[in-house]
């Protein structure tokens, strides 16, 4: 029996030292794999390594390459600028950058009464253009009979190339194409390079700002048409190189909005959704971790959500406050009136203003109060909406209000004021006008005078 027994533990010793073997042999195997595999994960580990020595090396050498771009294109810009506009003088040069371009780009004859008559449009005083016309008749550059005037053409084409080669050096005429200003240029476009006076009064406020902002850059003159009436003229030489400079900076904002999308976290918005994010934020102060939130919000617009764009209007986070506003703006009814009129007082000046755009959509007695408040805000851009709101939907409530913004330091106010208390229409308005005629902007005086003209009619 104790043999036997021992017999048996010898065999159960055998094969266990059968099965340790195996298992010896396997983890062998096991560790020359791992020892590959290491040695492989070290070998990828050297070429992430080297990788992201060559993408910083890339990095380094697109930067260059494109300050290199950006410098020929400069240059480009400039080479071509001189070859469309020669090196011409004028024996007896016109006095007043304003002056010339009218003479300059005028397609029909000059009436010295309607230039009188239209004096504050075309940026002159009246006494001006009399001494003017006189003094250039005296040296023959034009000629005057029976109250009409003509140009020689070669006065004319002096005078054009003068004031081409006067223009802005690229990175100005760049920081002019803002989205306004690229709608007008467009509406230029359309129409011939010209805009009638009374094409310019049918405007919307932003875009006759655009317009203003276009001709004192000396881009836009102020002439007048075949017909001999008030107009605006951009020349074609001046619209082909706003084209080139509008296509860049349009590839430029593709590669700008890319990179905001990115930031974001935010895949293949619509155009709709980038001009909600666009308008809600300042691109330039952008960092992930204070936008962290807005993937959520972008989220609730596409779903139309109010419940939670509202519930964001009360955000610590300014950038969201902006997103909502802006988002309730596009998707809001009139459900939204009591929450626009409570961001009428939010701390952010981006935010009151979006509110302010936002209520234009609802004329209603009950927004005039708060609106003459904002008429007093510490943020000129939204005491402009304000009064724009008010030459949108006049109010006679608005009326002393608006007479003290004919007095605001920025000329936009003061010239939005003055037509909103034109479409008023108010004998007690006439003094206040004829007083802002004084302004020193042409662009006051010269809705002043329309406002004038307005409430005579009745």
């Amino acid at each position: 029996m104790a043999l036997g027994a021992m017999l048996r533990d010898a065999q159960d010793f055998e094969s266990l030292e059968k099965a340790y073997l195996k298992v010896i042999k396997a983890l062998n195997l096991e560790c020359t794999r791992l020892e590959k595999e290491v040695s492989r994960l070290k070998k990828l580990e050297e070429e992430i390594r080297y990788l992201r020595q060559m993408e910083l090396w890339y990095i380094k050498a697109l930067k260059g390459l494109n300050e290199e771009c950006n410098r020929l294109e400069r240059e480009v810009y400039e080479l071509r600028r001189r070859s469309l506009f020669g090196d011409a003088e004028l024996d007896e040069p016109v006095t007043g950058k304003e002056m010339a371009g009218l003479i300059a780009f005028a397609q029909g004859k000059l009436s010295l009464r309607s230039l009188l008559r239209f004096a504050d449009w075309f940026g002159l005083d009246e006494k001006i253009v009399e001494e003017e016309v006189g003094r250039l008749a005296e040296h023959g550059a034009i000629s005057l009979s029976n109250g009409v005037i003509e140009v020689e053409s070669r006065v004319r084409r002096q005078l054009r190339e003068r004031l081409l080669r006067r223009l802005p050096g690229r990175n100005r005429m760049m920081a002019s194409l803002n989205g306004d200003a690229v709608n007008v240029v467009e509406l230029l476009r359309s129409r011939g390079g010209w805009l009638s006076l009374k094409a310019f009064e049918e405007l919307a406020p932003e875009e006759k700002a655009a317009i203003l902002k276009l001709t004192q850059e000396g881009l836009v003159f102020r002439t007048v048409d075949r017909s001999g009436a008030p107009a605006l003229h951009m020349p074609p030489e001046i619209m082909e190189l706003m084209e080139e400079l509008r296509v860049e900076m349009a590839r430029r904002t593709t590669e700008s909005r890319e990179e905001l999308m990115r930031t974001l976290n935010i895949r293949d918005p619509n155009e709709e959704e980038i001009e909600v994010i666009l308008s809600a934020m300042d691109e330039s102060s952008i960092e992930g971790e204070e936008v962290a939130d807005n993937a959520r919000l972008l989220e609730a617009f596409r779903n139309e959500d109010l419940e939670v764009l509202v519930e964001a209007l009360e955000s610590d986070d300014v950038h969201a406050r902006r997103f909502a506003v802006a988002a309730l703006w596009k998707l809001g009814g009139e459900e939204v009136i009591p929450s626009m009129v409570e961001k009428l007082e939010d701390p952010d000046a981006v935010v009151r203003r979006l509110a302010i755009s936002a209520l234009l959509k609802f004329p209603d007695e009950k927004l005039v109060e708060p609106m003459l408040r904002k008429l007093e805000d510490e943020d000129s851009a939204v005491r402009y909406s304000a009064a724009s709101f008010f030459d949108n939907y006049p109010s006679r409530e608005a009326f002393h209000q608006l007479v003290r913004a004919l007095k605001d330091e920025d000329r936009m106010v003061r010239t939005v004021a003055a037509s909103a208390l034109g479409k008023l229409g108010m004998p007690e308005a006439v003094p206040h006008l004829i007083e802002a005629l004084r302004d020193d902007d042409p662009w006051v005086r010269h809705c002043a005078a329309e406002a004038l003209d307005r409430i005579k009619a009745g």
